[in-house]
């Protein structure tokens, strides 16, 4: 038997990181300096730079495209702790 098994879990934060990334990585050079985190494909952006930033990230996520296609919810928030595992 295998000394590692990925089980069903550990696939969906795979999953839920490799989203993140690619959400991040699309948004980066639009909107500037983010926080994302993502579980069970709902992804939530920290826009570190308050209401005008927020503000450009719906505006970038507003017409449909591919990064955004298998993404359960998408939601940004402008106040509060970013937890320690957003990328």
């Amino acid at each position: 038997s295998p000394a590692f098994e990925v089980t069903e879990a550990a696939r969906q934060r795979m999953d839920d990181l490799a989203k993140a990334c690619e959400v991040k990585a699309w948004l980066l050079d639009q909107v500037g300096d983010i926080a994302v985190t993502c579980e069970f494909g709902n992804v939530l952006i920290y826009a570190k730079g308050g209401d005008k930033q927020a503000e450009r990230i719906r505006k970038a996520i507003s017409s449909p495209r591919e990064e955004l296609a298998d993404l359960a919810n998408i939601e940004i928030r402008t106040a509060g702790p970013i937890p320690d595992h957003a990328l």
